[in-house]
């Protein structure tokens, strides 16, 4: 049988290994800013130029923010769907998501095509270095267990 002190101790010990377990993971969680410090550094920007990059962020996920919005709306009335056994609105809703998807990219390439007007000339190889590097920035993050096919 544990006597109390004991039973105290190894809780002690647990609770202390529990926050450094939460403290080691959250030490390894990506910055929020880290791929704008990245464009940042790598082209070089200004002062002027980060504070127009900032706008440009934040535009672009105030805009992105309601196409997401907007695709999980349409993907929950697709999947709603498959309650019932009436299926009339399938094409209509897949063509919206369809739709959404576009807009979604559109306000991705305007975004970077803004980026690529802050640079001088000089700073244009940096652009083109992040421009390969790109669809690894927009691709969706995925969540653990459910790999890209």
């Amino acid at each position: 049988m544990l006597t109390k002190t004991k039973f105290w101790q190894f809780a002690a010990v647990f609770l202390l290994l529990l926050n450094l377990t939460q403290a080691f993971f959250q030490m390894r969680r990506p910055d929020g800013n880290a791929l704008k410090n990245k464009v940042v550094k790598i082209l070089q920007l200004d002062a002027a130029q980060t504070a127009d990059y900032e706008k440009l962020i934040e535009q672009h996920r105030m805009d992105i923010q309601a196409k997401d919005a907007a695709m999980s709306v349409a993907r929950r009335q697709l999947y709603a769907l498959l309650s019932g056994d009436d299926y009339s609105a399938k094409d209509s809703l897949v063509q919206q998501i369809g739709v959404v998807q576009t807009e979604i990219e559109q306000i991705h390439l305007s975004h970077f095509q803004a980026l690529k007007s802050l640079c001088r000339p000089e700073q244009k190889a940096g652009f083109q270095q992040i421009s390969g590097e790109m669809l690894q920035f927009l691709s969706p993050k995925r969540k653990p267990g459910h790999p890209r096919q």
